[in-house]
């Protein structure tokens, strides 16, 4: 199931974000197609679609391979999206990508069995109907248990039907349909509404021929605009990104919407097809499209003149970018035709640009994640004089709780940090429900979703910002909180609930942080800014920023760009013991 996003599209429906993901999809592969060799495409006009509905059929798990099954979509659906990961990833010239996806720290359980899966399905049934149920079809036998659960993971089973279903948590419901073909939904009714579907031809909205040409491709994704328009309307008025509001007329004006890319030995093939009712609604689709072709050209090559990022890590972007002039888009009557390709070649050579960039946006999102926190810490300093201690006491005066648990209110957790019981110990069996449930702000980017350690911590013990069983005045900071380090990004085995932290002790080997990027870490400093340091850091800095009180002569800069005459210090700091320097 895909995991909310940091946008506040958590707030829409499955139904909603759904069709965002997949108008932006149309929108995209009308836009940043990667053009090369023009197709050979039949100039027809579409037949009317189907008016015979198809009846209820099981999921063919042994369909033909090299061809998109639509046995599993029902008739009555308003949006589907398919993907055949198996022979996506079996392309001998997607080799290096298929290694650089299981070089991933956080690959799931389901992510090292997406090889052996012969189809994905997403399908949305009509406004009026239930969610989005995603079906995943696998060439050999495969249990819900083994595929969606992490170590530890704990669910609950309720029968359907003579058939299983697996409880993860409160939003996803697992039932196994037949030993090679897994159902999910966010609720059992989801599940129950889908079986008694009618299943096994093409939704009445997409015509025979506009199917034969995309069934043979690797993934699809397909919609009926006219269905969706009003969760579309709704969603690009409450969306954050303004982009979306210059796609509408790809769905305002289109009765339907097919995009789809395909690999062929050498090439990747991606096109789209948009039927409209009229001449006029297809040349304002076209038009559209060229206006977004050349705003995207523009923001592009005005995003890397001002751009400092290294070469690498803007190389994913840059064939989309050199192939936005070469986008052909046709319209045949009330028909729009997109058509775009790129060698395989360029793309498998991706694959340590790929690399580079994901951990660059790794350590964006966990820079991100410190300020979150650090602005939530300050947020309780206005609110109650001071920061929170590093272990909170409950309301009794003896139960301990973590100042993680502490700051949820302050992170939007209002509903979670109810349902702790203060009262309890961090790993009561009450308290464990929580512990599951952990804010994405505590997690980094590259750990399992379903990860329960917390990521970052306070640096406890004399002289630090978390110094005693009362909470730190900002007033107490006489070091400046831009000097004095707030938060720390290290790898613990600790949960996120559990009340402890890392300690520090000038007359002792300073503890190891980071673990997470390789040569850097990431820190918060009391004003709330946050830093991406070197492991080159000198000792005497880094010291220096851990205590609130020690009057050093520091500045952050000989942190950001240490001297490298400094001998290196472990993970940002050293292992020697080595007290602050004085003033």
């Amino acid at each position: 199931m895909l995991r909310d996003s940091k946008l506040n599209f958590r707030r829409l429906s499955p139904v909603a974000r759904t069709a965002v993901i997949g108008s932006v999809l149309f929108g995209g592969l009308l836009v940043a197609g990667l053009r090369g060799p023009t197709w050979q495409t039949q100039a027809h006009a579409e037949e009317p679609a189907d008016a015979t509905a198809g009846q209820s059929a099981a999921p063919a798990a042994d369909a033909a391979s090299g061809e998109i099954d639509l046995s599993v979509v029902p008739y009555a659906t308003s949006m589907f999206a398919a993907f055949r990961p198996a022979d996506v990833l079996a392309h001998p010239a997607l080799a290096p990508l298929a290694k650089l996806w299981f070089e991933k720290a956080n690959v799931t359980p389901m992510g090292k069995r997406v090889p052996g899966l012969r189809q994905i399905t997403m399908v949305v049934p009509m406004p009026a109907g239930p969610r989005d149920v995603i079906v995943y079809q696998s060439f050999k036998p495969l249990a819900a248990a083994t595929l969606f659960a992490e170590d530890g993971t704990r669910f609950t089973t309720e029968d359907l039907d003579g058939r299983k279903i697996l409880h993860v948590g409160k939003t996803e419901f697992d039932l196994q349909y037949n030993d090679r073909t897994i159902l999910q939904a966010r609720s059992s009714v989801s599940l129950r509404d889908y079986l008694a579907s009618d299943r096994g031809s093409r939704p009445s909205w997409l015509p025979k021929k506009t199917w034969e040409s995309f069934r043979q491709d690797h993934a699809v994704c397909a919609m009926d605009a006219r269905a969706m328009r009003p969760l579309l309307r709704m969603t690009t008025e409450q969306s954050p990104v303004p982009m979306l509001s210059t796609l509408a007329p790809l769905w305002e004006k289109p009765m339907s919407v097919v995009a789809g890319l395909r690999l062929d030995a050498d090439i990747v093939r991606i096109h789209a097809v948009a039927i409209t009712e009229n001449e006029e609604d297809a040349q304002s689709v076209c038009q559209t499209v060229d206006a977004i072709r050349v705003l995207a050209m523009n923001a592009f090559q005005q995003a890397v003149k001002q751009d400092t990022a290294p070469a690498a890590e803007r190389e994913p972007f840059s064939p989309a970018a050199r192939a936005l002039q070469g986008l052909r888009v046709t319209r045949e009557g009330s028909i729009v035709r997109a058509e775009a390709s790129i060698s395989l070649d360029a793309v498998s050579h991706l694959g340590p640009s790929l690399a580079t960039a994901r951990q660059a946006s790794a350590r964006a999102q966990s820079l991100n994640n410190l300020k979150q926190l650090a602005l939530a810490l300050l947020n309780y300093e206005a609110v109650h004089g001071h920061f929170p201690p590093a272990v909170v006491m409950g309301p009794d005066g003896k139960m301990p709780h973590s100042w993680r648990v502490e700051i949820l209110p302050y992170l939007e957790c209002q509903k979670l940090y109810d349902q702790y019981r203060l009262d309890e110990p961090w790993d009561s069996p009450a308290n464990h429900k929580i512990l599951v449930q952990m804010p994405d702000v505590f997690r980094s980017p590259t750990e399992p979703a379903s990860s329960t350690g917390a990521c970052y911590f306070v640096l406890t013990g004399p002289g630090t910002m978390f110094d005693g069983k009362k909470g730190t005045r900002i007033r107490d900071v006489r070091d400046g909180t831009a000097f004095t380090i707030l938060l720390v990004e290290a790898k613990r085995d600790i949960p996120w609930t559990k009340p402890e932290d890392i300690p520090y002790d000038a007359d002792k080997p300073l503890p190891k942080l980071g673990g997470f990027f390789e040569g850097k870490f990431n820190l918060a400093l009391a004003d709330g800014s946050v830093h991406l340091l070197s492991e080159d850091v000198p000792q005497k800095t880094l010291r220096a920023l851990v205590t609130k009180d020690g009057r050093e002569v520091v500045r952050i800069e000989d942190a950001l760009q240490p001297s490298r005459s400094q001998p290196p210090s472990n993970h940002g700091f050293g292992t020697e013991p080595k007290r602050a320097f004085r003033r």
